[in-house]
C-alpha cells in the first residue's frame, strides 16, 4: 500500500499511449479484488462491464469487472 503498483501502471499506460500509439486500453480484475479495481480507477480507467473469464489454473470461470481508457481520456486527464 505504498503506491508502487499505481506508479508502475501509470508508466505502462503512458508508454502504451505515447510511444506505442494505442487508442484504447482494457483491463480487468476479479470481482472480489478491491485493491486492483482501486488502482485501475486511480489510473483513469472507467468501468465498462462485467463478464465471465475462464481461469485455466483453477479450471473454472470467475466474474471480472472490465475497465477501459482511451487515448483521448488519458490526454485530457494528464493535461488538467
Amino acid at each position: 500500500r505504498q503506491g508502487f503498483i499505481t506508479e508502475a501502471a501509470r508508466c505502462l499506460i503512458a508508454h502504451a499511449f505515447n510511444d506505442l500509439g494505442l487508442q484504447t486500453l482494457w483491463c480487468c480484475a476479479n470481482d472480489e479484488n478491491i485493491g486492483s479495481k482501486r488502482v485501475m480507477e486511480k489510473c483513469g480507467f472507467t468501468y465498462s462491464h462485467e463478464e465471465n473469464r475462464f481461469t485455466p489454473m483453477k479450471n473454472t470461470s470467475v466474474r471480472v469487472k472490465v475497465y477501459t481508457q482511451t487515448a483521448e481520456e488519458y490526454k485530457m486527464r494528464i493535461n488538467r
